[in-house]
């Protein structure tokens, strides 16, 4: 699991689920990917803050844009064959 933990903590996750504390615009995403082989991969990062966005509209780029991009990049480079997009208006 990759996340940055800017809305929630690791005390929310299960002990043996394997936390990757990173942003998914950062550099060090690659790293996430090299050396293991996925099926799949869950894409559910997001900036959802309504007012988040109306204030700094390019983290909400840089995030929902540019951070779905690199996943959907680093998917093919990796041979990760499938990708779930979740998508749901649960801003706030």
């Amino acid at each position: 699991m990759v996340d940055d933990l800017s809305c929630g903590t690791r005390a929310n996750l299960l002990a043996q689920v394997k936390l990757h504390g990173r942003d998914i615009t950062g550099p060090d995403l690659e790293e996430v990917f090299t050396g293991h082989q996925y099926d799949a991969l869950i894409h559910c990062a997001a900036a959802v803050s309504v007012i988040r966005s109306m204030h700094d509209p390019d983290f909400d780029r840089r995030v929902n844009l540019e951070g779905t991009a690199a996943v959907l990049d680093m998917c093919p480079s990796h041979g990760c064959p499938k990708l779930i997009f979740l998508s749901s208006g649960g801003a706030i």
